[in-house]
């Protein structure tokens, strides 16, 4: 029977995913019991009354992450790039917040008798440690194609080149390998693991493990090290695995696209939402997930209303998220953005609650968002057109293959600051084109076909975990 130990660090698009698989690994006749760790932020939102299910709260949080993100950040040279910033400030968190909990799970995975452990990219290091410890089989989970391949450069260092190897890999026209590819690897997780690998050592030393060089780092994300599984949890029509992609790494499919929990009654907890949705034709959404606004959210405010108002949209639905966006940004006291509270009052409904994308972008004519992984692939699912500001990281990757393929469009490309009333109105108009619309539906038709992402993921780890 399986006994698996699931453990991430992050945002909801990090543990999203990981809550859907700890649902079905839960309903499962071959899991015995799976242990799930989850940070303070997301906790209420895993399943209760789960009798496979147990849940335990890790001793970090997003907020505890962003200081220490913020030193990276601050000390960085003048000339790195953002994702040389980014990837530093990552390995940074984990070396301070997340690589102290390492105790805390070993002794989880010991009391819970687990089998296997699945981890996330933030969290590997205390996998690694606990699964050397104690033998035990580990898989990797990762939200974006970003296993290292010679067929195209890492997507957080040349998203756009990536995205444009990615496109000929979805046609079948594969393009040449190329060392340059795997040094972009390299580039990014040598920069991640020199924040690191102290902590990690250190760790190592503590329970007598032998010590890990960068080399060992990279086999993981590789896919190459021993006893390590990886899956690459992304839509295969998105990113199809290249011809290099060794045969303990899997390609499955978006795990949380339609996740929606048995406990979760919308008319109940959502009835002023349900009641706009039931109102009329489906509305644009708009909501940039865990993307901070920062001193910038009256303006953007501003613009994606005055966008929607001057394309003519009858319906939206805003979710404020870190952004912030929302009626509390404009004051009755500016003629202008009275108007706009005149204008919203019958065309804008803004939700303040938690909302599973797999029961409302269903719903929607489109959606505008920041263009992370879950929050593309819940779209595409979902069958509607993206409409994409990207700000860091797999976003600019993903902004920049969903213009390819001809599903979405782009609208600034410098962060949420870079959106304007024109560029909204114009995105607005271009995804309604009748060749983006069959273009996202056909993608969302062949994405539903097949076992689901979230079986296979099951299937594969419970495997793995039985033969242990």
């Amino acid at each position: 029977m399986a006994r698996p130990l699931l453990l991430s660090a992050g945002s909801r698009g990090d543990f999203e995913p990981l809550t859907a698989l700890a649902a079905a690994f839960s309903a499962s006749p071959t899991t015995e019991l799976v242990t799930y760790m989850v940070q303070p932020d997301y906790i209420s939102t895993v399943p209760a009354n789960k009798e496979k299910l147990k849940c335990l709260q890790l001793p970090y949080s997003l907020s505890t992450m962003y200081p220490a993100m913020a030193r990276a950040v601050a000390r960085a040279a003048p000339d790195s790039t953002a994702a040389e910033i980014g990837w530093s400030a990552l390995g940074l968190a984990t070396s301070e917040v997340i690589m102290p909990a390492t105790d805390f799970v070993m002794s989880t995975a010991i009391s819970s008798k687990c089998n296997v452990v699945v981890t996330t990219l933030m969290s590997w290091c205390v996998a690694h440690v606990v699964c050397q410890k104690l033998k035990l089989p580990l898989v990797m989970i990762s939200f974006q194609p970003d296993t290292t391949s010679a067929y195209f450069p890492h997507l957080n260092l040349e998203p756009k080149k990536a995205a444009e190897k990615m496109f000929r890999l979805q046609s079948g026209d594969i393009p040449e390998p190329c060392e340059e590819n795997i040094e972009s690897c390299k580039t990014l997780h040598r920069l991640h693991f020199t924040q690191y690998a102290d902590a990690l050592n250190e760790m190592c030393a503590k329970f007598d493990l032998s010590k890990v060089s960068f080399e060992d780092c990279f086999d993981v994300f590789s896919g190459t090290a021993p006893n390590l599984t990886t899956l690459n949890a992304v839509q295969v029509g998105l990113a199809p695995p290249p011809p290099d992609a060794t045969p303990n790494t899997h390609t499955i499919g978006s795990l949380a696209v339609d996740y929606f929990p048995e406990d979760c009654d919308p008319e109940k907890s959502l009835p002023e939402l349900c009641a706009f949705l039931k109102g009329g034709v489906p509305p644009v959404l708009i909501s940039y997930g865990s993307v901070r606004g920062e001193d910038n959210a009256a303006s953007i405010t501003r613009a994606v209303i005055c966008g929607l108002r001057d394309a003519g949209v009858q319906r939206a639905v805003i979710l404020p998220g870190a952004a912030g966006i929302g009626m509390h940004n404009l004051t009755e006291s500016d003629s202008e953005d009275l108007q706009l509270i005149e204008w919203c009052k019958n065309h804008v409904f803004i939700e303040e609650g938690r909302v599973q994308y797999a029961w409302l972008l269903p719903q929607c004519e489109m959606f505008f968002t920041h263009g992370g992984a879950g929050s593309t692939s819940a779209g595409l699912h979902a069958g509607i057109p993206l409409v994409i500001t990207p700000v860091v990281f797999d976003q600019l990757f993903f902004a920049e293959i969903v213009r390819l393929m001809g599903v979405g469009t782009v609208v600034g490309t410098e962060g949420l600051s870079s959106i304007t009333a024109e560029r909204v109105a114009k995105g607005i108009r271009e995804v309604r084109s009748p060749s983006v619309i069959e273009k996202v539906q056909a993608f969302s038709k062949k994405d539903k076909q097949g076992e689901r992402a979230v079986d296979r993921a099951v299937r594969i780890i419970g495997e793995i975990a039985m033969a242990y």
